[in-house]
């Protein structure tokens, strides 16, 4: 049986996931900070080209010539931001006179919301703080009377709007991939709302001593209020890990974006799976809880996140069955030898190794062992035993060397962060699944 040929099993909790998930891959490399990850600063050629793009807005719905000119030139000066297109703008000679696009301002909070996830979560922070100050001190500078206040007022609406979206947006997909309850779901959206809170107040206390030295045609772009905010951004201190008054700290909320994308990751492999043998799909998410247990152990985690997790590992296995026992599209019935008691079984065992020894690694050996004993299905047997076998070319070692480079890696980090996010630490995970299990059963 080929895999390809396979009814897809997708309920539309999976699809809603799968567009999150592909929305987020796509706008992480085009996010307003995306330049400022890979160590480059949001500088004067990114604030020319975007005051080009604010001042030429296109109308794509008109079908005439005027509009197909503008588009010509517009995308061959993005394509090549030289000094022709300062030239173009006249930004030496006029300047910027402090209006606002509110329009693009929200475009851009929608971006850095869709591209949010445990890896950027502190520079999503940082850029919903930094622009909110450096709005309203532009704003404050070139206003005056009921112009100013109507414009400070325009900056509340917008900024409200944007961050709560945000940190909603954050919490409900941490709540669908965790199988956490609405209360702690909206908890960690309040302390999102106020780790962004704490901020402004430090992107404020910087903005009184920041000294930006421009020359005399460089003053426009004190009225360019991305350029100031990444000015900010370069200047202020890191992060606060945790608030006073939140419940999560920052680190909690990263680490929880990166266990929830591993389960969803799993998710995902048992959707798009074949008959659904219940030991091709207990390893994996008794790797992540013993990750899920070091976190809690390291200190890392705060007594809240670390209670929650814990609370909800229940509701995650669950969810892997559920997903399991759904007939795909087309179908009546879901064709599944998956059996809930006998996951619960082997993860325990797992798990129970885990926590005489702090070995993961020994605990997954042991899993394995296990299921090869008591797997009643021959096709099992097989597999399991090409676990711990050497591979055909031997460059990669036996599938259950992923296993053990994947915790070994994990530990490396752990040792190495104490306390910070390490991106990706968590990823990776080898699923035993593959398209050789359909093979075996075709």
């Amino acid at each position: 049986m080929n895999i390809r040929n396979i009814p897809h099993r997708q309920t539309e909790w999976e699809r809603e996931n799968q567009r999150n998930l592909s929305e987020s891959s796509i706008l992480q490399a085009q996010s307003p900070f995306h330049t400022e990850k890979a160590g480059v600063a949001y500088g004067k050629q990114d604030a020319i080209r975007d005051a080009w793009g604010d001042k030429m807005q296109v109308d794509l719905t008109k079908d005439d010539c005027e509009t197909a000119l503008l588009l010509t030139v517009r995308y061959s000066l993005l394509s090549n931001p030289c000094a022709s297109m300062e030239d173009f703008l006249q930004l030496k000679e006029k300047g910027l006179d402090g209006s606002v696009n509110w329009s693009g301002v929200s475009s851009d909070f929608s971006e850095i919301t869709n591209a949010a996830n445990g890896e950027n979560l502190k520079e999503t922070i940082d850029y919903f703080a930094s622009r909110y100050v450096a709005l309203a001190s532009q704003i404050s500078r070139t206003h005056t009377g009921q112009e100013l206040a109507d414009q400070l007022a325009k900056l509340e609406e917008v900024f409200a709007k944007d961050s709560q979206k945000f940190a909603s947006s954050y919490a409900s997909r941490l709540k669908k991939a965790l199988g956490i309850s609405n209360q702690m779901a909206q908890s960690m959206e309040c302390s999102l709302a106020q780790l962004i809170t704490q901020r402004i107040s430090d992107y404020q206390a910087v903005q009184k001593t920041l000294d930006i030295e421009l020359e005399p045609d460089e003053q426009w772009l004190r009225n360019h209020d991305k350029y100031m905010a990444a000015q900010l951004r370069q200047a202020a201190r890191e992060v606060p890990a945790s608030h006073a008054n939140a419940d999560f700290t920052l680190a909690d909320l990263q680490w929880a974006s990166e266990i929830a994308g591993s389960y969803q990751s799993l998710y995902a492999s048992v959707s798009g799976g074949g008959k659904h043998h219940t030991e091709f799909y207990v390893l994996s998410p008794a790797l992540v809880d013993m990750k899920t247990e070091a976190l809690a152990d390291s200190g890392i985690l705060s007594q809240n996140m670390s209670t929650v997790l814990r609370d909800s590992m229940e509701n995650r296995h669950k969810r892997i069955a559920e997903i399991a026992h759904t007939p795909r599209v087309g179908e009546q019935q879901a064709d599944s030898a998956f059996d809930y008691a006998r996951f619960k079984d082997i993860y325990s065992r797992v798990l129970d190794v885990f926590h005489r020894t702090g070995d993961a690694v020994s605990a997954i050996r042991e899993g394995g062992r296990y299921i090869q004993k008591t797997a009643h299905s021959t096709s099992v047997q097989y597999r399991y035993e090409d676990f711990f076998a050497p591979s055909g070319n031997g460059s990669n070692g036996p599938k259950f060397n992923a296993y053990k480079s994947n915790w070994e890696a994990f530990q490396k980090s752990l040792e190495s962060q104490k306390g910070a996010m390490q991106p990706t630490t968590l990823g990776g995970i080898p699923h035993l699944y593959d398209s050789q299990f359909v093979d075996a059963y075709a």
